[in-house]
C-alpha cells in the first residue's frame, strides 16, 4: 500500500488520491489537472473532512481568493493524449509541502528560477494570529518536555530549557535533527544565516505562523524570541509525533490505493473512518458528473443513504442489547435487594442478641458487686468475732489475777461474790450513762447540724428584720443585763474594817449589787430549769427513736432474709442463665458465620454486576455520544462541502471565462457557452441541515 503525506497548512495526513505520482492518476486528479489547478489547492479542499482530527492545531480558512486564479498566470493543460505538460503546472507539481518525503537535499526551493508557485494556488498562511499561550510558563513547560522527549527518543543527548535559553549553534542543531527527522530530509548547517535558514525552511513546509516568526531576529537566541522558536519546534515534533500515531495505531483506508481499496471497502469494519471514506467516495463520484454536465446525483445519494441508515440501524441494534441487557441487571438487583432484606433481618436479629447480651452483662456486674459486698460484709463479721476473742482472753486473764488477788487477800467466796455483783452493777450503770452520753451528744451533734444548718437562714432572717426596723426606727434596744457601774468598787487598803475595805459600792444584803446577782441567778436557774425540762422532752424523743430503730432493725433483718432468698435465686438463675448464654454464643457465633458468609457472596456479586452495568451504561453513552457526533459531523462536513463547492462554482466559472478568452486569443480551444445547469446542480449537492 502507498501511503503519503501531504503538506497542507496543518501538517495533517490527507487521502492518497490529494496528490499526483506519475504511475497513478485517479479520477480527482484528472479532473483538477483538466482545471489547472494545483495539488496543493485542490488537496486542500478534500482535507477540510480531517480538521476534525488534529483540532488542536489552527487551521487557515480557504477564502475566495485562495481558490481563484488569474487568467494570466497559468494556462490550461490539455487532457488531449499526447499534449505536452503545461510547465507551470510541472513547476506548481514540485512545490514542496509539509511532509513529503524528498531522497536527497536539494537547494532551497524558494531561490530556484520558476519554482515559486503562481498567485492563489496556495493557501494562505500570513495574517493568521498565533492563539497559543507559548509565553506561559507551563505551555513552554509542556512543550519542552515533548520536544527533550523526542530527542531522547531519536538518541540526541540535547537537553533544551528557558533558562538559561540555548546557543544559537545549539538551537541550529536541534531545529536541522528535528527537521531531518520530521520531513525525512539530510539538511546540514550551512554558510547562510540560521535565522535566514530557518525562516526560509519553515515558509517552504507551511508553518502557520511563519509572519510572526520572520519578524523577529534571533542570531543571537534572547528570552523574548525564545517562546516562537520553542513554537515552532514543538509545531514539528507533534506533527511527526501525530503521523507517527496515526500510521501505527490506526489503519486508515483513506491512505490506500485506490485498487486496494475497491477490495477492502465492502469488508473493512463500518467506523467514522469509513463513513469518511464512503462520503469522499461519494463527493469524487458527484464531482466526476458535475464536470461531465450530468447533474443527476440520486444514484450516489441512494447508495450512500442506505449505507448510512445500514449504520443507523446497526447502532440501533447495539443500543437494544444494551437496554436489554440493563433491564437483566435490573432483575438481578431486584432479587439482591432481597438478598438484602433478610440480610438486614438478621442484623436486627444480631442486634436483639446482642442487646440481650448486654442484659446479661449488666445483671452479671450486679451480682458480682453484691458478691463483693457479702465479701466484705465476712471479712468485717471476721474482724469482730476476733475482737471479741481477743476481749475474752483479756477477761479470762483478768479474772485469773482477781482469783490470786483473791486468795493472797483472803476474802470470803461472799465478799467476792458480793463485790462481783457490786462491779456488774457499777459496770451497767456506768455502760448506761455512756450510752445516754453518747445518745446526748449525738442529739447536741443532730441539733447542732440543725442549728448550723438553719443559722444562715435565720441570720439573713434577723438581718432582714432589723434592717426593715432600723428604717421605720421601731427596733428597741435589748436591755442590758447590768448597768454601767453596778458593779464598780475600789478597795481601801488603809482601813483594817472588814466594812469599809471595799468602797463606792453597795454591797449590803438590800444593796444594789446583791439584787443584781440575785436577779441573774434566778435567770440561770429558770434557764437551767429550762433546760432540764427540754432533756426530758429529748429523753422521750430518744425512747421513740429507739422504738423506730427497733421496727428499723426488723425491717432489715427481714430485708436480709429477702436478700438471702435473692442470692439463693440469682445463683440458680446465675447458672442456668450460664448454660442458655453459652448455647446463645455458640447460636450468635454461628449466625455470624453464616451471615458473613452471604454477605461476602453478595458483595462480591454486588460488586460484580454494579462494575458490569456501569461498563455497559458508560459503553452506551460513549455508542450514543459517538452517533450523535457523527451525525453532527456529516451535517457539519455536508454543509461545508456545499460551501465549498459554490466557492468552487465561481471560481470554475471564472476559470472557464479565462480559458476560454485564452483559447479565442492562441486559436488552441473554444468553447461554446457555460453550462447553465451550474446553479441547479450546486442546489442539488446543498444537502439541507
Amino acid at each position: 500500500m502507498d501511503v503519503r503525506r501531504l503538506g497542507g497548512p496543518s501538517g495533517l495526513p490527507v487521502p492518497s488520491y490529494a496528490s499526483e505520482t506519475p504511475q497513478r492518476q485517479s479520477r480527482l486528479g484528472r479532473m483538477r489537472q483538466s482545471l489547472g489547478g494545483s495539488h496543493a489547492q485542490t488537496s486542500n479542499i478534500f482535507m477540510q473532512a480531517d480538521r476534525s482530527m488534529n483540532s488542536g492545531i489552527p487551521q487557515p480558512q480557504i477564502t475566495q481568493s485562495a481558490l481563484r486564479m488569474p487568467s494570466s498566470s497559468v494556462r490550461r493543460q490539455s487532457t488531449r493524449p499526447g499534449a505536452p505538460m503545461n510547465p507551470m503546472l510541472a513547476s506548481v507539481h514540485q512545490t514542496p509541502a509539509l511532509g513529503m518525503k524528498t531522497p536527497m537535499r536539494q537547494p532551497p526551493l524558494m531561490s530556484m528560477p520558476g519554482s515559486v508557485a503562481p498567485k492563489g494556488t496556495i493557501p494562505r498562511t500570513h495574517n493568521l494570529q498565533d492563539e497559543r499561550p507559548i509565553r506561559e510558563r507551563a505551555h513552554q513547560a509542556i512543550m519542552l518536555k515533548a520536544i527533550n522527549d523526542f530527542l531522547r527518543e531519536h538518541g540526541k543527548d540535547t537537553i533544551l530549557r528557558s533558562h538559561p535559553t540555548p546557543s544559537a549553534k545549539d538551537f541550529q542543531e536541534t531545529f536541522l535533527f528535528i527537521y531531518n527527522i520530521a520531513f525525512d530530509d539530510d539538511l546540514a548547517p550551512g554558510s547562510r544565516k540560521m535565522d535566514e535558514e530557518v525562516v526560509e525552511l519553515l515558509r517552504i513546509v507551511r508553518y502557520p505562523w511563519i509572519d510572526s516568526l520572520a519578524k523577529l531576529s534571533f542570531s543571537i537566541i534572547t528570552p523574548h524570541v525564545w517562546p516562537q522558536l520553542l513554537g515552532s519546534l514543538y509545531w514539528m515534533v507533534a506533527g511527526q509525533e501525530f503521523y507517527n500515531s496515526w500510521m501505527d495505531e490506526k489503519k486508515d483506508p483513506n491512505l490506500m490505493d485506490e485498487d486496494e481499496l475497491e477490495e477492502t471497502q465492502m469488508n473493512a469494519p463500518f467506523d467514522e473512518t469509513r463513513l469518511v471514506l464512503l462520503f469522499l467516495s461519494y463527493l469524487g463520484d458527484n464531482w466526476l458528473s458535475y464536470c461531465q454536465h450530468n447533474d443527476d446525483f440520486s444514484v450516489q445519494r441512494g447508495i450512500f443513504m442506505d449505507v448510512f441508515e445500514a449504520k443507523l440501524e446497526q447502532e440501533q441494534a447495539v443500543v437494544d442489547g444494551y437496554e436489554k441487557t440493563i433491564a437483566e441487571l435490573r432483575e438481578e438487583s431486584a432479587q439482591l435487594k432481597l438478598g438484602e432484606d433478610a440480610e438486614e433481618r438478621l442484623k436486627a436479629e444480631i442486634t436483639e442478641l446482642d442487646a440481650e447480651l448486654d442484659r446479661c452483662q449488666e445483671v452479671k456486674r450486679g451480682a458480682l458487686n453484691k458478691i463483693r459486698q457479702h465479701i466484705e460484709f465476712s471479712k468485717s463479721l471476721d474482724a469482730d468475732i476476733k475482737m471479741w476473742e481477743d476481749n475474752l482472753a483479756q477477761l479470762t486473764r483478768t479474772c485469773a489475777i482477781l482469783a490470786e488477788d483473791v486468795k493472797r487477800q483472803n476474802i470470803s467466796p461472799e465478799e467476792v461474790s458480793r463485790m462481783f455483783r457490786e462491779r456488774e452493777t457499777l459496770l451497767k450503770q456506768f455502760d448506761d450513762l455512756s450510752a445516754k452520753e453518747l445518745e446526748l451528744q449525738n442529739q447536741a451533734h443532730s441539733l447542732s447540724v440543725s442549728i448550723f444548718r438553719e443559722a444562715d437562714s435565720v441570720e439573713l432572717l434577723v438581718e432582714e428584720i432589723t434592717n426593715k426596723l432600723d428604717k421605720l426606727k421601731l427596733h428597741p434596744k435589748p436591755p442590758a443585763p447590768f448597768a454601767p457601774g453596778d458593779f464598780h468598787f475600789t478597795f481601801n487598803r488603809a482601813t483594817d474594817d472588814l466594812d469599809a475595805i471595799i468602797t463606792g459600792a453597795d454591797i449590803s444584803p438590800n444593796g444594789k449589787m446583791v439584787k443584781n446577782l440575785s436577779s441573774y441567778a434566778e435567770k440561770m436557774r429558770r434557764e437551767r430549769a429550762d433546760l432540764a425540762s427540754q432533756a426530758v422532752r429529748l429523753e422521750n424523743e430518744l425512747d421513740v427513736a429507739t422504738t423506730e430503730l427497733d421496727e428499723l432493725r426488723k425491717v432489715v433483718d427481714e430485708k436480709r432474709t429477702v436478700v438471702k432468698n435473692m442470692l439463693e435465686e440469682h445463683a440458680t438463675a446465675k447458672k442456668a442463665w450460664e448454660a442458655e448464654s453459652n448455647g446463645s454464643r455458640v447460636h450468635l457465633e454461628t449466625i455470624i458465620r453464616e451471615t458473613s458468609k452471604i454477605k461476602m457472596a453478595n458483595q462480591d456479586r454486588g460488586m460484580a454486576l454494579s462494575t458490569r452495568l456501569d461498563a455497559l451504561r458508560l459503553e452506551k453513552n460513549e455508542t450514543s455520544l459517538k452517533l450523535q457526533r457523527l451525525m453532527t459531523k456529516l451535517i457539519r462536513d455536508l454543509v461545508e462541502k456545499a460551501e465549498q463547492v459554490t466557492e468552487l462554482k465561481a471560481w470554475t466559472s471564472e476559470r472557464l471565462e479565462s480559458l476560454t478568452r485564452s483559447a479565442q486569443e492562441d486559436d488552441l480551444e473554444s468553447f461554446e457557452q457555460l453550462p447553465d445547469n451550474l446553479d441547479a446542480s450546486i442546489r442539488r449537492l446543498s444537502i439541507a441541515r
